[in-house]
């Protein structure tokens, strides 16, 4: 079996990492073509995953931006499966599924996010990809027909003891100081991000002042930071950014994939973004599993205090928040397992869901 795999985003390099290994394992072809994408190159270089690169720069933000670097993919990634020929074409990007269409290949999309969040990725992608691989609780609105549901998270592909086991040796490495906690900025520029507000700098400063009092501050950003900010920002091998999640006290983040990812570690977190409310796979793991919590950043000066409060108090008082996560592993599947199950299995699985 030949499988393309599209990685568009550092947050795909963790969810199919596993997934590819066990297939080339299972002596399937697997040929791997990313675009450029915060850290995703050095991800995906330093694992020593071999790969091809549809695009050698960030495209433009907006949607003018998105558009050309779309159709530019598009043309590479044809030619790429044509030479290829796989059997599918497996991602989380539009391009895909315009390709696969055109080439009468099977498409599959992973997706995490309501289509209410992504309208217009779910308006130009949606249409044209095979079938859409999803959370159970995810909804996709009048795409739901296309659904494969499994009872899992994309961090359920990496984040799990199978495949993931905290070093703390990686603080020593970095003369990280305990106890900390991390602040991460996101850049707010993807398609979906247009008037979505995130944190502040005067809330970033206020936030910083109240921690740095009985905690180290470690910032990782995906924009440019001040100059008094670039003081606390985190310089590491992204391949390690994990373990020194999972050993921190608390994320305060506009990150919706640093949130999701930090629940699954059973690091508590801060989320401050317009998103908030608004992302069912988020709301499980707030109101469920007590591991993140959402506000809106105008309620943030009125809010986040206590919170922070609250959270740090469970943090010092009891294993609260890893109890928590081994609810998380109780209840969820081993999403590699089941995509490997799938592929080798399909078209017959496709009409199942998988679950616990």
């Amino acid at each position: 079996m030949r499988l393309l795999f599209l990685l568009s985003h550092p947050a795909h390099f963790h969810l199919f990492k596993n997934i590819i290994s066990k297939f080339e394992k299972n002596n399937h072809e697997v040929l791997v073509l990313i675009r450029p994408k915060d850290v995703l190159e050095d991800l995906v270089r330093h694992s020593g995953m071999k790969y091809q690169k549809v695009s050698e720069k960030e495209r433009k933000s907006g949607k003018s931006g998105m558009i050309l670097a779309l159709l530019k993919k598009e043309i590479k990634i044809t030619k790429f499966a044509y030479e290829f020929k796989p059997d599918f074409l497996i991602g989380s990007d539009a391009s895909l599924a315009h390709v696969g269409f055109l080439l009468r290949i099977p498409s599959f999309e992973f997706c995490e996010d309501d289509e209410t969040v992504i309208k217009l990725y779910a308006r130009i992608a949606f249409p044209f990809f095979t079938r859409i691989i999803a959370p159970v609780n995810c909804n996709l609105g009048r795409w739901e027909s296309k659904k494969i549901s499994y009872n899992g998270y994309h961090e359920s592909a990496f984040l799990t003891p199978e495949y993931f086991q905290p070093d703390e040796n990686v603080l020593g490495r970095y003369y990280i100081r305990r106890p900390y906690c991390i602040l991460r900025f996101s850049k707010l520029g993807a398609y979906h991000d247009t008037d979505i507000g995130g944190i502040s700098e005067k809330f970033a400063c206020k936030i910083r002042d109240k921690l740095s009092k009985n905690y180290s501050i470690y910032i990782t950003s995906e924009k440019e930071l001040s100059n008094d900010f670039e003081l606390f920002r985190l310089r590491i091998d992204p391949l390690d950014i994990h373990h020194i999640l999972y050993y921190s006290e608390l994320l305060i983040s506009d990150s919706q994939s640093m949130s999701i990812e930090a629940a699954v570690l059973g690091t508590p977190s801060l989320r401050i973004s317009s998103f908030a409310g608004k992302i069912s796979v988020l709301e499980e793991l707030e109101h469920k599993y007590n591991l993140t919590w959402g506000i809106l950043p105008e309620e943030a000066a009125a809010k986040a205090e206590a919170i922070i409060d609250k959270i740090l108090l469970l943090k010092k008082s009891s294993n609260f928040f890893k109890q928590k996560r081994k609810a998380i592993l109780n209840d969820k599947i081993d999403l590699v397992s089941f995509a490997v199950q799938f592929f080798e299995s399909y078209p017959v699985i496709s009409r199942i869901n998988l679950g616990k």
